[in-house]
């Protein structure tokens, strides 16, 4: 069904199958990259970004659904919370966690399937969110695919860019973490050299 709304009048059956067989699920399919999923016989650019666009928004709904109104205090929560977000997340994809002054989450917002490069392309995506919800604090959070959880020179600059446009607005840049696979660091940490940021960790409730 939904490849025939991407490629209507067309028998889309086979194709169906090929993804399938290929990703070996459906959500295989739908957290594949677009450049994967570009490889099956039968998609297409836009067939490839539809299927992308639409697994976007499975997830972001799902976690969504699931995080609203939980309450998470310690800073070592933040950094198990993301690590279980961003284990199904097979693209590089930013964050922002939303949350009230009680610590409860207020939303959970997916900035961008991709890191940003420069602060004018991020800012106001950023902002937007945070004011709109009355956010007092927000953590934000991306991961690395395919290399080391520590933060590099571009992010420690970007963090602080945003800590600052954020706090002009009366709104918390709490923590930054980065995940990487089972791993992640809390970057205000690793600016501060507080401690190791390196943790490993599993699942858990928060």
């Amino acid at each position: 069904m939904l490849l025939f709304y991407a490629v209507p009048h067309r028998d889309t059956n086979p194709t169906a199958h090929r993804l399938l067989s290929h990703f070996g699920s459906l959500d295989g399919v739908f957290s594949a990259p677009v450049n994967e999923l570009e490889k099956v016989d039968g998609v297409g650019p836009y067939v490839a970004a539809f299927l992308r666009f639409y697994g976007s928004i499975s997830e972001y709904a799902v976690a969504q659904r699931e995080c609203v109104g939980v309450k998470i205090v310690l800073p070592e929560d933040y950094g198990r919370f993301f690590v279980d977000y961003f284990r199904d997340v097979s693209v590089s994809r930013t964050v922002l966690l939303l949350l009230d002054n009680a610590s409860r989450v207020l939303d959970l917002v997916v900035l961008a399937d991709a890191h940003f490069t420069s602060p004018l392309i991020g800012l106001r995506t950023l902002m937007e969110p945070a004011i709109q919800r009355r956010a007092a604090f927000v953590v934000l959070a991306h991961n690395h695919v395919g290399k080391s959880e520590l933060p590099d020179p571009a992010d420690i600059e970007l963090n602080a860019y945003y800590k600052d446009q954020l706090s002009a607005s009366g709104i918390t840049l709490y923590e930054h973490i980065i995940v990487s696979g089972e791993r992640y660091a809390r970057l205000m940490e690793t600016v501060l050299g507080i401690a190791s940021p390196q943790k490993q960790i599993g699942g858990g409730s928060y």
